[in-house]
């Protein structure tokens, strides 16, 4: 990292951050929960945040407030509605012989 100084100081959170991302991705890459592949998996996590955490610049924009869980269920409750009307009229025009499928 260069001693600019307009590039800001990267805090702990940060590496915390993308430690847990990465663990996240290792453990949904390998698809269980065996102690192996945890301790496994937290192992390579920490290396590649103490190596790479400081290029994952990405995630420094991230911020999360108290309002997260409820903007995240208002997103969930919108989509499964859209996804039912959606099958519905996809069903709808699938068995009705009169509607043209172009």
């Amino acid at each position: 990292m260069d001693n600019n100084p307009a590039t800001p100081a990267i805090s702990w959170q940060h590496y915390l951050f993308v430690f847990f991302i990465s663990l996240l991705l290792w453990l949904l890459l390998a698809g269980n929960l065996d102690q192996q592949e945890l301790s496994t998996g937290a192992i390579v996590s920490l290396l590649v945040t103490i190596l790479f955490g400081s290029r994952f610049t990405i995630f420094s924009g991230i911020h999360f407030s108290l309002m997260l869980p409820v903007y995240t269920l208002q997103y969930l409750v919108s989509f499964f509605v859209a996804l039912v009307v959606s099958n519905v009229e996809m069903t709808r025009r699938i068995l009705s012989p009169s509607l043209p499928i172009r």
